[in-house]
């Protein structure tokens, strides 16, 4: 597993997929107990991640192209059958607004007031579809979307024959050529609303074609498995081509493309292989981006290697200025680890601006009490400290112990660590009495929380 997050694309596809069968498997046998095993799986791809929301059209979807087309529509069956799913769609909701699911809220959609969000999304689905035709060059970090007008131009070609496929499928009942085309497009779905509300750190990412993908590979294996029957009956009907052909052709394409594709992907690989190599790669893909240059210096400093790691702040910082302006938190963050960099490099005097010009910029975005300030307060209360300015940090240690005070528990770790430091600058200036009262106060603590070191 190169990056563990992304469990949540994996695990909700397979639950999908696995809710999806077991229903078609109910549909063919009546078989009761496939109807509760797709339910369940249902639920637990809900549980994964927030898209499976979109299975409640593919079972719908299902239901539509499984219609005889010679009989009355049998939409009371379609409705007793849609109706657990949905109510299972309900529970998950009731539970998370109950807040016995820990699943934090996600940013609300702006309203809509122009076609500009609808472009986004044709664009963004212009995007996905020509990803999943052909997934190269790999772009590890996607800053932006592709301006081009080409990209609308093929996502409305690709819809055109999208819908001539579904309703080839429901006129000829070709339930496996519908469902894969109304999976891929109803899972791609929330991918276009993220490029088109700005709703993530990237507007696109190729994550994001996981799902979908599978939906694109159903249909492929429909057009293969009916290409094969036609290429088969032709070659029966020629008495001329020996039986070996038959499947050699086919088989020769396939492994052909299997080999080109998997040695690709190979060399896509080898950008997953640390962080430090995934960050490299992403900064050469948006050498323009902010965060995958910030990112690329955090491993940097890890790593002891100072010089690389100023550059890639200062270049973040200058991008992250260029897109949103000197006094945005993404600003402020980098600005912040620059101010880290210097400090634990001894380089007191170039520290102590950053750490001002942090706070100033978290002071009034977030406000005074915020536990991103109160960070910020830290690290130039320790920067004065190193500097024997030890007045100054008392007043700055002060400072942030009053702010976490109002936002952190007694026994959290950071308001430890915090009252640790201030009794030993207190011992440094030879207040005794009072770190000691402070340093039994940080004992009683630990004994009620039985978090004694």
């Amino acid at each position: 597993m190169a990056w563990i997050a992304g469990r949540n694309d994996v695990f909700c596809t397979a639950f999908m997929l696995s809710s999806l069968i077991l229903y078609i498997r109910f549909d063919q046998t009546g078989s009761r107990l496939s109807y509760g095993l797709s339910m369940a799986a249902f639920f637990l791809a809900l549980l994964t991640k927030e898209i499976a929301v979109g299975m409640i059209l593919l079972f719908f979807v299902h239901e539509y192209l499984s219609m005889d087309n010679a009989s009355p529509a049998p939409w009371k069956r379609t409705a007793v059958r849609l109706a657990i799913p949905l109510a299972v769609l309900a529970a998950y909701f009731w539970l998370r607004s109950a807040r016995t699911l820990f699943l934090p809220g996600g940013p609300s959609l702006p309203a809509i007031t122009s076609f500009s969000p609808a472009v986004e999304i044709l664009r963004a689905y212009g995007f996905y579809f020509k990803t999943m035709l052909f997934p190269y060059p790999h772009q590890p970090f996607i800053s932006t979307l592709p301006i081009s007008n080409l990209y609308l131009i093929f996502s409305g070609l690709v819809f055109v024959i999208l819908m001539a496929g579904f309703v080839y499928a429901r006129v000829r009942r070709q339930i496996l050529l519908g469902t894969g085309l109304a999976w891929t497009v109803i899972l791609l779905a929330p991918a276009a609303g993220v490029a088109a509300f700005d709703l993530a750190a990237t507007p696109a990412a190729e994550r994001y074609v996981y799902a979908p993908s599978a939906g694109f590979l159903i249909v492929t294996a429909w057009l293969i498995m009916n290409g094969l029957d036609q290429l088969q009956a032709s070659l029966t009907l020629s008495p001329h081509r020996p039986k070996i052909m038959r499947g050699l052709i086919p088989g020769l394409v396939v492994a052909g493309v299997v080999s080109l594709w998997g040695w690709q992907s190979w060399n896509r690989n080898l950008a997953w292989q640390s962080p430090l190599t995934f960050w490299e790669a992403s900064v050469s893909a948006s050498p323009d981006s902010g965060l995958p240059r910030r990112l690329l210096g955090a491993q940097y400093a890890s790593r002891g290697r100072y010089s690389e790691a100023e550059e890639q702040y200062q270049r973040a910082v200058a991008n992250f200025q260029k897109t949103f302006g000197a006094a945005h938190l993404a600003v402020a963050d980098s600005l912040h680890d620059l101010a880290n960099l210097y400090r634990n490099q001894g380089r007191y005097a170039e520290a102590e601006p950053f750490y001002r010009q942090v706070i100033l910029i978290w002071e009034k975005a977030l406000g005074p009490d915020h536990p991103d300030l109160a960070k910020g307060i830290y690290g130039l209360a320790l920067t004065c400290e190193l500097q024997g300015r030890h007045s100054e940090a008392e007043v700055l240690y002060r400072q942030t112990l009053g702010i976490l005070q109002k936002t952190l528990k007694p026994d959290h770790p950071k308001m430890l660590i915090l009252m640790e430091t201030y009794a030993r600058l207190l011992r440094k200036i030879d207040r005794e009495p009072e770190a000691v009262a402070i340093e039994d106060k940080i004992q009683t603590i630990r004994n009620r929380s039985g978090r004694n070191p």
